[in-house]
């Protein structure tokens, strides 16, 4: 919190004091707040107040879409918002629409679709942000007005060519194959069309390919561009080799011609979409339920690895092995690898072993041992190989080595001891 009472700060302070009442507000304001939010995005004289008070508008909008556990809008809130966020020049502040986008009201399509054609550049931005937000949600999984509209507006001449282009990119990231002939396939419609529409094309095509499925993906618990400080417990589900397992069970991964899938009897969509603190569009999987999970990737994925080895215990081999082999370096074609990024083979050694394959745990840890991020902890981890291939004494030598080297705040050290405690019995 930077503030102790952020309605009244939101009411009498200062530009900056407003600012900071707003944000706090975005965190964990309800919708009592609206009203207030609403005054001070819409009439405010400073921009900077009017923009955190439209972001704190949608964030708490974000924590009222129709999903399980989350609180249904009354009808006459969303009367409000519509009235409110529609009765003003949509240029006084743009990010307000990315409110609209979470009402479920049939009103909500076509009245962004008329700011899609707007003359000003900051409305047409804001309503394809909010088009986006209502697409990518699940809330709105298979929402039929939204590809319905969107085929008029791609057919529409009037509509600007950088609208056209963002509509584009959204068929590629929404997956929308009954679109796919109002993709452009030829040059002269604009380089930068051509570009996203040849991006569209190779993201319906990765959906038809198990190969596009496989990886480690974690659920925050969160709707996309949900703000909400209840944490949830994260979730994660591994692709590989045409299997899925997560928490919930095993299955094999069968694509429909739609791009989607059936998983744990229910059905799941691909996605690429916004999240906050990201410049690229970031690739998920979505349940129809709520559940979104985003492919875990770079650092993100070695630190998936290391928090998830425990439960990733029991998931199918062929799976594990499939993740750990896309972390393998790629080879040039003078058979020259790339260098592995600071903690891979680590993470190749942890899905290895989860796997069944103590060998190549083996190694990979004799790889993350010559690390320098990982140097340490490969002793404690390779000490856990060791007793599943029997050879105690080694790995009894290689816990001492890490409980010696390891500082007394070190993650894995309480185990460490513990498990030479047990050995030494």
């Amino acid at each position: 919190m930077e503030t102790e009472d952020p309605i009244r700060v939101l009411v009498e302070g200062d530009v900056a004091a407003r600012s900071a009442a707003a944000r706090d507000l975005a965190r964990m304001g309800t919708l009592q707040e609206l009203g207030l939010l609403l005054d001070m995005a819409t009439g405010h004289k400073s921009s900077a107040v009017r923009l955190y008070a439209a972001a704190a508008t949608s964030a708490i909008l974000s924590r009222h879409r129709a999903l399980p556990g989350h609180e249904a809008l009354d009808l006459s809130v969303v009367e409000q918002v519509i009235t409110r966020v529609c009765g003003v020049d949509p240029s006084l502040n743009p990010p307000l629409l990315m409110a609209l986008s979470t009402l479920p009201d049939a009103r909500v399509v076509p009245r962004l679709g008329r700011m899609l054609r707007d003359p000003r550049n900051a409305v047409r931005q804001g309503a394809i942000a909010a088009l986006r937000m209502r697409v990518c949600s699940a809330a709105f999984f298979d929402d039929e007005a939204v590809r319905t509209a969107a085929r008029e507006w791609l057919g529409d001449r009037r509509m600007p060519l950088d609208t056209i282009v963002e509509l584009n990119r959204l068929i590629g990231d929404a997956g929308w194959y009954e679109l796919v002939s109002e993709l452009p396939r030829r040059s002269g419609v604009g380089d930068a069309q051509l570009e996203v529409g040849g991006e569209a094309h190779r993201r319906l095509k990765v959906r038809q390919d198990v190969s596009g499925w496989e990886g480690l993906w974690q659920s925050d618990g969160l709707d996309v561009l949900e703000v909400n400080e209840q944490v949830s417990v994260p979730e994660w589900c591994v692709i590989g080799d045409g299997v899925a397992a997560s928490v919930r069970g095993t299955g094999p991964l069968t694509i429909r011609p739609d791009g989607r899938v059936a998983l744990w009897g229910a059905e799941w969509r691909m996605i690429w979409v916004t999240r906050t603190g990201l410049a690229a569009a970031a690739q998920a999987l979505q349940c129809r339920d709520g559940r979104t999970f985003y492919l875990l990737t770079g650092p993100s994925l070695v630190t998936g690895i290391l928090h998830l080895q425990a439960s990733l215990r029991g998931s199918p081999r062929r799976a594990l092995l499939a993740a750990a082999d896309s972390l393998v370096p790629a080879v040039d074609a003078a058979g020259k690898a790339d260098r592995d990024e600071p903690g891979v083979p680590l993470a190749r050694a942890l899905l290895t072993w989860r796997a069944g394959d103590l060998d190549r745990a083996m190694v990979e840890l004799e790889l993350a041992a010559k690390d320098k991020k990982t140097k340490l902890s490969s002793s404690y981890w390779r000490a856990q190989v060791l007793l599943d291939l029997g050879r105690v004494d080694e790995a009894r030598e290689s816990l001492a080595s890490f409980l010696e080297k390891a500082p007394k705040k070190a993650d894995e050290r309480e185990h460490a001891q513990a498990l030479l405690d047990e050995l030494d019995a």
